[in-house]
């Protein structure tokens, strides 16, 4: 019926052509309708031509009308009652008359389908998002200084430095040493270096092959 209205409106705003009385009859609605049609919808808008619900029909909600369906399929001999019953519906048995007729599955000899038993139900929960952790932070600097002595020679010579000068032939190490710390390379170590090394001192060679990975990378 709404679709109807829709298209009485469009021809009379937009086909000039044929008269009021020619569009009410090839729409199959009366002049008096479309009079009354014309004027709702100058106060209400596109809500006037949408029919109201009847107060004395029971409401088709898609759920409803997609669990009766269902259980029809699967159980063709069953009545409308049954239906109701095994549904546990708050609907009268006219109500589900109306959706099989509606469908055409009246025929009780056909074969019982049920479609709903082929859709699979996810049942797995998504697991909670985990960020990743570096070696630095599972393994943070203050608790690795805790637990491990520093080479008491390199903290002597720390200390000094701070009032002497000194000339290095090799500062590699003291120039990577704030890039180790930074990176994590000694927990690194600590964490996924080989057992037997763990909680030793980091030899210039080891720093040297770790700074080579990194170039590669």
């Amino acid at each position: 019926m709404a679709h109807r209205r829709i298209e009485l409106l469009r021809s009379l705003y937009f086909n000039k052509k044929e008269s009021f009385g020619e569009i009410c009859t090839r729409h199959g609605i009366s002049r008096q309708t479309t009079y009354r049609l014309i004027e709702d919808y100058k106060i209400y808008g596109p809500w006037a031509i949408i029919p109201a619900q009847s107060a004395g029909r029971e409401y088709m909600s898609p759920e409803i009308h997609i669990r009766i369906l269902l259980e029809k399929l699967k159980h063709p001999n069953w009545s409308c009652q049954m239906i109701v019953d095994s549904l546990n519906l708050k609907v009268s048995r006219h109500f589900v008359y109306r959706v099989i007729e509606e469908w055409e599955l009246h025929d009780k000899t056909r074969n019982a389908v049920a479609i709903d038993e082929f859709l699979g139900i996810d049942t797995k929960t998504p697991e909670q998002f985990k960020p990743y952790q570096t070696a630095y932070t599972l393994l943070p600097e203050k608790e690795l200084l805790a637990t491990r002595r520093i080479n008491r020679h390199f903290e002597l010579l720390c200390k000094k430095m701070k009032t002497h000068k000194y000339h290095f032939c090799d500062p590699g190490p003291i120039i990577l040493a704030p890039f180790v710390s930074r990176l994590g390379v000694a927990q690194a170590f600590e964490l996924y270096g080989p057992p037997k090394l763990r909680g030793k001192e980091i030899s210039n060679l080891a720093l040297l092959n770790v700074f080579r990975i990194f170039n590669r990378i």
